[in-house]
This record gives C-alpha cells, sequence and structure tokens, in this order.
C-alpha cells in the first residue's frame, strides 16, 4: 500500500514539474520579446487591405478641406449629357468650399454686378471734363513741367533727398487735372448706387510735401464723397519738419475727415500698414494707396464693386507711372494687345508682369472686365476689412519693406478669395529716380540674409538701381534691405542678382539676363578683399564721387579695389 501511495506521489511531482517547466518556457518566450525590444518576424496568413488593418493607434487628427474631385473634374466635361448630375455635383462642391471656410463671415448684402450700357454714359462719369487746379498751370491735363536750367542744381538735390524732382512738384496744382487714360469702354459701365464705404490708408515716411499731399487731393477730388468714410494717415516716424505740425495744421481743412497716426518707432511699410487697419474703423473696405500717388477718373465703383459682389475678392486698380522728373502720367507697358497684365513671380521671388492666358480672356465677356491674377503689386490695393482682420493682416515678421505682395496674394487665394486686376479703375504711381538716397532701415531692424557687396571701411555698395537686361551697375549707400543689393556669386563663378549675371562692358560693369554657363567671369579673393574678372585679369574698382563700379588694373592695396561681402559662401 504505501509502495502505490509512493508511485502515485512520484507522478504527481513528475507531472508537476513538468508543468512548471512549460510555463517557465513560455514565460522566457514572453521575456525574448522585450529583451529584443520588438516582435520577431512571424509571416502569418495574408490579410485583405481593407477594414482595421492600417487603423492607427492613435487617431488621424480631424483636418476639414476640400480635395480636387478628378470625377468631377470628368462630369463636368459630360456637361451636356447629364447635366442634372452635374448641377448637382457643383452644388455638392460649393457645399463643401463653404464648409471649408466656416470661419469666414457669410456674405450678408448681395449686390449687383455692374451692368455695361455702350451708349449710355456711366452713372458715375462726370458729364464734362474734370475742372483743373490751375487753368493752364503746370503739369494741368498731363502736360509735362519744365523747371529750367537755373533750377536744375535744387532739383538734382530734391532728387537725392526724396527721390523725385520736388521742384518740379511744387510747381503743380495740388488739385491738378491729370487726363483720363482709360479704354473709351469703361466709360459706360453703370455699377450700384449702394457701394460700400471705404478708409484710405496711407503709410508714410519722409516723404516730400507736395507729392504726398497731392495724393490726399487726388483721392478727396476723385472719390463721391458719400463712400468716403476716412482718410487715414500713418506716419511711421518721420523726421522732416514739414511732416510734423506742419501737416497736423494742413489736414484740419477736411473736418476731421483725414486723421493722423504716428509710430512711436519706425515699423516699416508693412507692419505700419496693419496699424492702419486697426486704425480704420469707418470704412467697410480697406483701400491702401502708396504715399506718392495720383488716383484717377472715377476710379472707385470699379475698384469696389467686385467686393461688394463677393467679399473675399481683393482688388487691384492698374497702375501706371507718373514721371518724377516732369510729372506726366504714362500708362503701364507690357501686357496684351489692351496693355493687360497679370501679376507673378519667378523662382528668385522677383515680381513680374505677364500677359493674360487665352483661358483668362476668353473666361470674360468684355475686355473691361476684372480679371483674376496670381499676385498684387501691394501697394495700392482694396480688401474688404473684416476679411482682412479674418486673414490675420500681414504677418509681422515682414519687415520694412519687400514680400508682403505675395504673402497677402497666397492667403487670399488659399482662402477661397481672389485677386482682381480692375482695368477700369487706376492710379498713377511715381517710382523713385536714380540718384535718390534711400531712407536706411533703423538700427533695430537686422540685416536681411542677403550676400551685399560693400566697399571696405566705407558706407557703399553695389547696387542695380532696378536696372537689368543690359543696364550699367552703380554704386549707392547700403541701405540694408536686399532687393536691388542682393547678390550672389556661386561655384560657376557668376556674379548674380536674381536671373540677371554681371558681365563687362569695355571698363563699366553691366547686369544681363543670363544661362546657366554664361558668364563664369568672377572670382573673390577673400582674404585679398578682391574681386577679380578672370577674362581681363582686371580687378572691380569705384568711383566713390560718381557713385560708379569699373574694372580697372589690379593694384595691390588700392582701397577703392578693396570690397567685403556678407554671408559669403559657395551657393
Amino acid at each position: 500500500m504505501r509502495l502505490k501511495f509512493g508511485l502515485l506521489l512520484r507522478a504527481l511531482l513528475i507531472t508537476l514539474t513538468f508543468t512548471v517547466f512549460v510555463v517557465l518556457w513560455s514565460l522566457l518566450g514572453t521575456r525574448e520579446e522585450d529583451l529584443f525590444g520588438d516582435k520577431r518576424f512571424n509571416p502569418g496568413p495574408v490579410e485583405s487591405l481593407d477594414g482595421d488593418r492600417f487603423r492607427p493607434i492613435i487617431p488621424w487628427p480631424s483636418v476639414e478641406g476640400l480635395e480636387v474631385d478628378l470625377q468631377q473634374k470628368k462630369l463636368e466635361k459630360m456637361l451636356v449629357v447629364a447635366p442634372i448630375q452635374v448641377e448637382d455635383n457643383v452644388k455638392k462642391q460649393r457645399d463643401a468650399v463653404e464648409r471649408q471656410y466656416a470661419t469666414f463671415r457669410p456674405q450678408k448684402n448681395h449686390y449687383p454686378l455692374p451692368v455695361l450700357r455702350p451708349t449710355v454714359l456711366g452713372n458715375f462719369e462726370l458729364k464734362g471734363k474734370e475742372p483743373p487746379g490751375v487753368p493752364g498751370g503746370p503739369g494741368e491735363g498731363n502736360r509735362g513741367v519744365d523747371v529750367g536750367p537755373e533750377l536744375k542744381d535744387a532739383a538734382l538735390a530734391s532728387i537725392k533727398e526724396y527721390g523725385f524732382n520736388m521742384v518740379a512738384s511744387d510747381l503743380v496744382s495740388l488739385d491738378r487735372s491729370i487726363g483720363d487714360i482709360r479704354h473709351e469702354q469703361c466709360k459706360y459701365w453703370h455699377y450700384d448706387e449702394n457701394l460700400p464705404t471705404a478708409s484710405i490708408i496711407i503709410v508714410f515716411h519722409n516723404e516730400g510735401w507736395s507729392t504726398f499731399v497731392r495724393t490726399i487731393h487726388s483721392v478727396v477730388k476723385r472719390t463721391p464723397s458719400r463712400y468716403l468714410a476716412e482718410i487715414v494717415l500713418i506716419d511711421d516716424f518721420s523726421t522732416k519738419e514739414h511732416l510734423k505740425e506742419r501737416l497736423e495744421e494742413y489736414i484740419k481743412q477736411w473736418n476731421g475727415l483725414v486723421k493722423l497716426f504716428r509710430n512711436s518707432q519706425r515699423q516699416g511699410l508693412i507692419r505700419a500698414r496693419s496699424t492702419g487697419a486697426q486704425k480704420a474703423e469707418l470704412g467697410q473696405v480697406l483701400v491702401y494707396l502708396d504715399a506718392h500717388c495720383e488716383v484717377g477718373m472715377n476710379w472707385y465703383p470699379p475698384l469696389v464693386a467686385p467686393i461688394a459682389h463677393n467679399r473675399l475678392v481683393s482688388t487691384v486698380p492698374l497702375i501706371d507711372s507718373i514721371n518724377g522728373n516732369d510729372y506726366t502720367l504714362q500708362i503701364q507697358g507690357g501686357g496684351d494687345e489692351d496693355g493687360f497684365a497679370r501679376g507673378a513671380w519667378d523662382w528668385s521671388m522677383l515680381w513680374k508682369r505677364v500677359p493674360l492666358t487665352k483661358r483668362e480672356h476668353d473666361r470674360r465677356k468684355e475686355r473691361t472686365e476684372p480679371y483674376r491674377s496670381p499676385a498684387m503689386a501691394g501697394g495700392l490695393f482694396a480688401i474688404e476689412r473684416e476679411f482682412f482682420f479674418e486673414l490675420g493682416l500681414y504677418d509681422p515678421g515682414l519687415q520694412i519693406w519687400g514680400g508682403e505682395n505675395f504673402e497677402i496674394s497666397f492667403k487670399i487665394w488659399q482662402c477661397g478669395g481672389e485677386v482682381l486686376f480692375v482695368p477700369c479703375s487706376r492710379a498713377g504711381h511715381i517710382y523713385r529716380m536714380k540718384g535718390w538716397d534711400g531712407n536706411p532701415a533703423p538700427p533695430h531692424v537686422g540685416s536681411s540674409p542677403t550676400l551685399k557687396i560693400r566697399g571696405l571701411g566705407t558706407n557703399y555698395c553695389i547696387d542695380s538701381m532696378g536696372h537689368k537686361d543690359g543696364g550699367i551697375l552703380e554704386l549707392g549707400p547700403c541701405h540694408r534691405m536686399g532687393g536691388n543689393q542682393l547678390f550672389r556669386i556661386n561655384e560657376a563663378q557668376q556674379m548674380m542678382q536674381y536671373d540677371q549675371c554681371l558681365m563687362a562692358r569695355q571698363s563699366d560693369v553691366a547686369i544681363t539676363h543670363c544661362k546657366l554657363r554664361e558668364y563664369q567671369e568672377w572670382t573673390y579673393k577673400k582674404e585679398d578683399h578682391v574681386f577679380v574678372h578672370t577674362p581681363t585679369f582686371s580687378c572691380l574698382d569705384r568711383d566713390e564721387l560718381l557713385h560708379k563700379v569699373q574694372l580697372a588694373p589690379c593694384v595691390d592695396g588700392k582701397k577703392t579695389q578693396l570690397w567685403e561681402m556678407n554671408n559669403v559662401g559657395l551657393l
């Protein structure tokens, strides 16, 4: 009996030991996974690629947006075959867009679109000629102004200080008649009488008196008073005496219509424009103008009518050129057969004007209808006030000047809006002239990350002055704003600005369009601070008195051949 009991006990112990061993083995297998930090590859049965196979452990974020519906594109081509189905899909597409931009206030008031009546003069057109400021006076009716040889030195000094011939400008009436350069068809558009009101915003810094004040006068003279809510002037820390107490007294004649606000330090054009939007409280639409321009005949109704119809539209007038020397108004160049061009850019983010495409031509019924543009120039445009705030105004990181035109254009298009150029709204703009000293950026603004070529120990920099396609390089005061003083030298030994290369033209240095392997002519010897033109073994030289850049035989240690280049590197 005892023997049987012992055998049974032994069998029980063996079974228990085996069970424990199996459990331990299983546990060790699990620990192996932990020890290696990943699971051993185990090719299980092939599963179908549906269901929850690829469901993430952390849910994907919910992103509201509108994808391109390729099926919808196909259906649009079948419009004749299945119009009801297409209409249904278009409605769904529109609903999706509205959901996507739910953060923007919906359109409250629906204004009718303008109507063209070819035989009936437009309802906002003058019935006769525009009254002159001074009959027969200088600059009236777009006649040029000649100051004569006795005032030549004073005129050159004013160009150096302000960028314009202020001697000639001071002879021109502030209320002058400018002439009508619109297409004839523009005179026969009829606009809704209940257009939105406007706050005109003008930012200025150390502007000349008459060109600046004439901008205000042109707005008051050529804008229907019932739509002109206010003119907001933002002084970006000017230091000129005539822009202080004299300006404050001068604007009192408009009894509060013109308002003046001053920045406590230099903010730059872009931030000052955002300040202007915050100070402007009365107008439904914000209209931005530069401080040296003149609006054209019946400019306002065509500019704001598209915004009245669709609040997500930003409009741009056609910007013509006012000669800064004799103050004649010249139609903007380039474009198509009607002189119309869109705004675009190249890979260097350089502003371009390109003709309208056939597609854009065909989508318009009339030649003077507004047309779409990828980007605006940025100086003159209109936008609904609330929409501008919904976009976040300008990026506050943009300093002083430049790039804001692309930033606001991208935001408008990406947020469901449109940028429209308006052929029947025109404004003349005075462009700075050669010889202007510029408005240097203040010390608290950091240098832009550009390659600036400066005369060693001087404040003179190589400057293209906007010249291109064969223009001559010049020397100008360093302004730390990039633009015309932005250059680079690449490993192919090309000295470049945007798509232009520096080239020798006898002793002068010109800048011209270049291809990949053209004008590989330059070497910068960093230790010696010298630029060598390798084909001629000449050195880059300068004449600081004549503001000239030239080539000359290399002379060791010659001060005018010594240059420094910030952020030097092979690109």
